[in-house]
């Protein structure tokens, strides 16, 4: 059977931030990846948060 590594992401998610909010994310999730992580779960409000500002994404 194959090991499977997941991380939980705990981060400060700031209204109004949404490009500050997507860096830390990113930070978050290339340090899971360093770490052989094949999961990274982030905070549920990170996209109601982006959502509330308008942000679509790229």
């Amino acid at each position: 059977m194959r090991s499977f590594r997941l991380a939980m992401g705990q981060m400060h998610v700031e209204g109004g931030d949404p490009d500050r909010n997507l860096r830390r994310a990113g930070e978050m999730i290339r340090g899971a990846a360093a770490q052989d992580c094949d999961l990274i779960v982030l905070p549920e409000c990170l996209e109601k948060r982006l959502r509330e500002r308008g942000y679509e994404g790229p």
